[in-house]
Formats: structure tokens, sequence, C-alpha cells
């Protein structure tokens, strides 16, 4: 039974992790929607398709922003 009770333990303290970890990326994303809105930035570039489609696009200042929060080592 230790070992079922172990077990289970894992499995929530991984699934609390995990819970704790999307509410970041959520509140990161929401400040970043935030910062636009105040600065009155549109949030899209000029495709509205994936950031890898292809070299020299503008990925708009939503993506941007979301990348140099990355690059300066907060985690999402």
């Amino acid at each position: 039974m230790n070992s079922r009770s172990n077990v289970h333990l894992e499995i929530n303290r991984a699934l609390a992790e995990r819970v704790a970890n999307n509410a970041k990326v959520i509140e990161n994303v929401a400040k970043t929607v935030l910062l636009c809105g105040r600065q009155n930035l549109a949030l899209r570039g000029d495709r509205d398709d994936s950031k890898y489609f292809g070299e020299g696009t503008n990925t708009g200042n939503f993506q941007a922003l979301l990348d140099f929060r990355v690059e300066l080592g907060m985690k999402f």
C-alpha cells in the first residue's frame, strides 16, 4: 500500500507543478497583451500565419514581445 501511496503523491505533485507552470505562462501572455493594449500596439504583423512560415516577415508586436521575454530568460 505504501508504494501505491507514493505513486499517487508523485502524480499529484507533478500535476500541481504543471498547473503552476501553466498559470505562469497564461500570466505572461496576459501581461504581454495588456502591454500592447496600453501602448496602443497592434498584436499581429504583416501576415496572419506562423512566424516560422518564411524569413523576413513581420510576425507582429505580440510575438516579438513574447520572443523577447523568452530571450530574457522568463519561463513560459
